[in-house]
């Protein structure tokens, strides 16, 4: 860490590129300082286009394995803060996962990040994934009484702007007689209620 404190971009090109490389990326990332020095890294590659983007590209393609992990997902969040570009790369990569994602303690936070950061055409079909949760072995209900999912309809509630946004009010209002007695579930219908004032 403190080589990548101490010295320019240039100078610590070549750690970069190591970290970058598939082999070690995966390992680096998911260690609890690691995490740290990856974070560093893309940060010190951003006047490097190139090294920047293969870095970024590098989470983005391992970006289901490091949401998952406790670690890891730090990593991917702080990619598609500092690299908007590759907010695209995730998303491909994460397709078809978001309703999986958004159970797990980790990943769920990647998700909530997704639904901050997205375009409201990416934001929606991440909704579109969550409507349709019983393709992927779950139930609507199960999502709104989730410790982890909870949090991340929470999140999709508020981007107002996007074009699912009144079907998720919708399939959220229908759940609330039968789940109002229910402590998580509650977190979710006190946003609801946020909404509709």
């Amino acid at each position: 860490m403190k080589c990548l404190d101490t010295f320019s971009a240039y100078q610590i090109r070549f750690i970069t590129v190591v970290i970058a490389s598939s082999l070690f990326l995966h390992r680096v990332c998911r260690d609890r300082h690691g995490c740290n020095v990856v974070t560093r890294c893309i940060d010190k590659a951003a006047g490097d286009e190139q090294l920047l983007n293969s870095l970024a590209a590098a989470v983005c393609m391992d970006g289901v394995a490091l949401a998952e992990h406790g670690y890891g997902n730090f990593v991917v969040q702080h990619v598609m803060v500092a690299v908007p570009e590759a907010r695209d790369w995730l998303h491909t990569t994460l397709r078809g996962r978001y309703v999986s994602l958004s159970t797990q303690a980790a990943s769920s936070h990647v998700v909530q990040r997704c639904l901050d950061l997205f375009s409201p055409e990416q934001a929606d079909e991440v909704v579109g994934e969550l409507l349709a949760c019983h393709h992927w072995g779950f139930t609507f209900q199960q999502l709104i009484t989730d410790p982890y999912a909870n949090y991340v309809l929470q999140s999709a509630m508020r981007r107002r702007e996007i074009q699912m946004h009144s079907m998720l009010l919708d399939a959220i209002s229908a759940h609330q007689n039968l789940l109002r007695d229910d402590r998580i579930a509650r977190e979710v219908f006190r946003e609801l209620r946020r909404l509709y004032r």
